[in-house]
């Protein structure tokens, strides 16, 4: 059995990377397995070492990174005899979350040797894929000021541009394109497409949602002031969202989302400009297998 690892050398720390190198070159050894592993470079390099190693008959591509790697990862595998392996070192790590692989990296690395494969779901947004959310909120601004700025790795600078945002955002129109025709329409504070449960960092946003269902979720909620959004924030985290009156929860398998030209969209945390003002979505049902427990 051979494994290719792609490392994203600016996610995690330092001294994680180095002894995940130990313990695979290990393993490799004691197992007798084939181990590669190659570092990116840059934006869409991950991609680029993906279709190489799918090109020279690796099946098991393991992408050591956030959200941002393993995306650009997956893209490469979707459709493909081939398999994802995930060793979480994002400041979120949603993914990870959403098919349960485990956040311990000693663990994650377990289970990329003795895990089983899960076929799951990927949405797909005007051409890229995503494997949680696809988000047009708040929380679109919040993935921007946070890819843009300055700041440590981890949760708290997430967290900081995410209160920053919240002080500052001013809900506008999105249109829903509903099977009939119609509109629905909102002024959301967070707004997405959820694909599994939840966003990187424990965020429950869909708690209902299954990632290998071949449906995705509109979410809507409301837009509040900061003291409700105070009140209201452990239900975020608690999975009891769904039960608020302020917040929507409509599935699809195909959405016209319209959002206004030039706003900005995530994709997983990482962050566009759609010029055009819509967003076109649909499912892609279980065409990516991941390696999971």
């Amino acid at each position: 059995m051979s494994y290719f690892f792609i490392i994203n050398p600016r996610s995690g720390k330092e001294e994680n990377k180095k002894h995940l190198s130990e313990h695979v070159s290990e393993i490799a050894s004691r197992k007798n397995l084939v181990c590669e592993i190659k570092y990116t470079q840059k934006p869409g390099h991950a991609f680029e070492i993906a279709f190489e190693a799918l090109s020279s008959g690796f099946k098991k591509i393991i992408a050591v990174g956030g959200d941002g790697t393993i995306r650009e990862i997956a893209a490469c595998l979707l459709g493909k005899d081939a398999a994802l392996g995930v060793i979480p070192m994002g400041s979120g790590n949603g993914f990870a979350r959403n098919v349960s692989i485990p956040l311990d990296i000693k663990d994650a690395l377990i289970t990329v040797f003795e895990g089983k494969e899960r076929a799951v779901d990927a949405g797909l947004c005007n051409g890229e894929i995503f494997l949680c959310s696809c988000g047009f909120g708040v929380d679109a601004v919040i993935a921007e000021k946070f890819n843009t700025g300055v700041h440590g790795r981890g949760l708290l600078p997430y967290f900081t541009a995410g209160a920053k945002a919240l002080l500052s955002y001013r809900p506008k129109l999105t249109r829903l394109k509903m099977k009939d025709g119609s509109f629905r329409d909102f002024f959301p504070l967070l707004a997405a497409v959820m694909n599994g449960r939840q966003y990187g960092g424990g965020a429950i946003v869909n708690p209902d949602g299954l990632i290998d269902d071949g449906v995705l979720e509109f979410v809507s909620i409301n837009k509040m002031n900061f003291f409700s959004i105070a009140a209201n924030l452990p239900s975020l985290f608690s999975g009891n969202i769904n039960k608020k009156d302020f917040a929507c929860f409509i599935p699809v398998k195909n959405a016209e989302i319209f959002i206004g030209r030039n706003s900005v969209f995530h994709l997983d945390g990482e962050h566009f400009i759609c010029e055009s003002g819509v967003l076109n979505i649909s499912v892609l049902n279980r065409a990516l297998r991941v390696i999971t427990v």
